[in-house]
């Protein structure tokens, strides 16, 4: 076109003008049509992507508590799947998100998901304090009914020498705010390794128990009740509430609960089973039990075989 005049040559611009928009054009539904095309990518089911996901709860105080759920916040979801912590609604919350972009979304003790929906009453007690110096809000280690346990300091009254504690899961209960970000698409479940915390050795008994041995020990008949979490057995009478004959997770009582409480399910078929092929959110719902069990209920010994 160049040398022409006049009409020619606005024709030739328009010509022109139409073939960039053709160029640079866009569409609306995700495909790539045109030369120079660029789409940018929203989450949708089935994706599995990589989200920085942080947790947090208001204390009786109304001060903000950091809920310490994955390691380093970091947890691969795939989008729509209804298994592990936080799930359902950590997934749909992503549904939509580009990568960098930022979702903000309320955990209720009623929602699925929640690590530690009820809270036992009877777990918070009152206690002589004598004269320590007591900070309330702070985690205390104390002994009750013989056992040594954590727990938070909900009054004190210094005069009486009297202080109120609570052994209940710091989480138990509680409403969580969850903001999430979707930082990568395209992950497979083992890009980012999920540590699982071990007690020290040396802090392990050395009795050893076979699964024949660990059943005796459900809570039937007033016994101990026992519960296996990645091979290590812990004493769970304390908590038999939860655990004991009536309680929510009285299935796993005698047994090996790693993959049920991995995979959030109440389902005795999932106790006594190896654990090693659980998928990344799910090892990331057991690693926060472990952590639970290790700060809250006494070892007892391990497994005599691996699972």
């Amino acid at each position: 076109w160049v040398g022409f005049t006049g009409n020619h040559s606005r024709m030739a611009g328009r010509r022109v003008a139409v073939l960039r928009w053709h160029l640079a054009g866009s569409n609306t539904d995700g495909d790539a049509r045109g030369i120079g095309h660029s789409t940018v990518r929203t989450a949708r089911p089935g994706d599995s992507v990589l989200v920085h996901c942080e947790a947090w709860y208001t204390d009786d105080h109304g001060k903000r508590v950091a809920a310490d759920l994955f390691a380093n916040n970091e947890v691969v979801v795939t989008i729509g799947s209804t298994e592990g912590l936080l799930m359902p609604a950590l997934g749909q919350s992503c549904l939509g998100l580009q990568a960098g972009q930022t979702k903000a979304f309320t955990l209720t003790s009623q929602d699925k998901g929640h690590p530690q929906p009820r809270r036992d009453k009877n777990l918070a007690v009152e206690m002589e304090s004598g004269d320590a110096d007591v900070t309330v809000g702070a985690t205390v280690r104390i002994r009750y009914q013989g056992i040594a346990r954590p727990a938070t300091v909900l009054s004190h009254d210094p005069g009486k020498q009297v202080v109120t504690v609570d052994m209940n899961d710091p989480l138990a209960g509680r409403v969580l705010q969850i903001q999430a970000r979707l930082n990568r698409f395209d992950m497979a479940p083992a890009v980012v390794a999920v540590h699982i915390d071990e007690p020290n050795a040396a802090d392990v008994p050395a009795r050893r128990f076979t699964l024949a041995e660990l059943r005796q020990h459900t809570g039937a008949n007033e016994q101990e009740i026992y519960v296996s979490l990645c091979g290590f057995v812990y004493d769970v009478s304390s908590s038999s509430h939860m655990y004991g004959p009536g309680g929510m997770y009285h299935f796993i009582a005698g047994h090996d609960g790693s993959v049920a409480l991995g995979r959030f399910k109440i389902d005795p078929a999932l106790c006594d089973k190896p654990w090693g092929d659980l998928e990344q959110s799910e090892r990331a719902s057991l690693a926060h039990y472990v952590r639970t069990f290790l700060g809250k209920y006494p070892l007892v010994g391990k497994l005599a075989q691996s699972l």
